[in-house]
């Protein structure tokens, strides 16, 4: 009797061994969802911009058309400033800053790589301190 209760165990052991049950896990409780992949963030900024130049951030934002970046920041001393976004051909799409602050948005016009830059259009150096969310 034992030793038809060990052979019968081994074979259950061997079989149980051989099979293995998959299942999908996901670190939220749902699943996503096929096909669409929204991602948003948002990063705080401290940079000094020389005068009379632009300084560009070392990440590449990849966006979509129809989406929205929002930028809010504050500089000193005031002068003119222009905070925004550098396209894969060098142009720069920005809005204006006259006050020491800002807190305003850009939408993107056509899908593709974007860099965040500030220009800075005065004839002192700037310390700027913010945050970029999208």
């Amino acid at each position: 009797m034992k030793k038809i209760l060990s052979v019968v165990l081994a074979c259950i052991l061997s079989i149980s061994c051989c099979t293995v049950n998959g299942q999908a896990i996901y670190a939220d409780t749902e699943p996503p969802a096929v096909g669409v992949l929204v991602t948003h963030a948002s990063g705080s900024f401290n940079m000094t911009v020389p005068a009379n130049s632009i300084v560009r951030d070392r990440t590449a934002l990849t966006m979509s058309k129809g989406e929205v970046v929002q930028i809010t920041a504050t500089y000193s001393p005031s002068g003119r400033v222009d905070f925004g976004l550098v396209d894969s051909d060098g142009a720069f799409h920005y809005v204006n800053a006259t006050n020491g602050s800002i807190d305003k948005s850009i939408e993107i016009t056509e899908s593709g790589t974007y860099i965040f830059a500030i220009r800075n259009n005065s004839s002192r150096e700037i310390k700027v301190s913010g945050q970029i969310s999208y």
